[in-house]
């Protein structure tokens, strides 16, 4: 009976782990693949509970009416920008992006505003 007990807590303990009591975010509200205005925009979740990356993290992917690639990454999961690639270029927080990267974080506000609006606004559309 007591080792029923102990595994248990051990199990609760590991799912409440997994279940995010961190100060990460719960970004599957922003999951968004499609077209807001004339971008094309996604937004994607990489990385698993049990295995870490590289990789892991948040990104927004947009490409502008005019063909220009942005892509928003965010490794913390905390919905605060780590780096931004334009085009070919990578700027991170240092001497020569921090600018860039204060202006990516606006803009990267501003897509997930959108995006929430628009799954808001597509559900309500679905009831009517």
């Amino acid at each position: 009976m007591k080792m029923n007990k102990t595994l248990t807590s051990i199990v609760l303990a590991g799912a409440l782990a997994l279940s995010g009591c961190s100060g990460k975010v719960d970004d599957s509200r922003y999951d968004f693949k499609g077209k807001l205005g004339d971008e094309q925009v996604e937004f994607i979740r990489q990385g698993n509970f049990l295995v870490s990356s590289v990789d892991d993290g948040l990104y927004l992917t947009v490409t502008k009416a005019d063909g220009k690639t942005i892509t928003y990454i965010d490794r913390g999961n905390d919905l605060k920008l780590d780096e931004v690639i334009i085009g070919y270029e990578v700027y991170i927080n240092d001497a020569v992006g921090q600018n860039a990267l204060e202006l990516a974080q606006q803009q990267f506000d501003g897509y997930l505003t959108k995006i929430l609006e628009y799954k808001q606004q597509k559900a309500v559309d679905a009831i009517k």
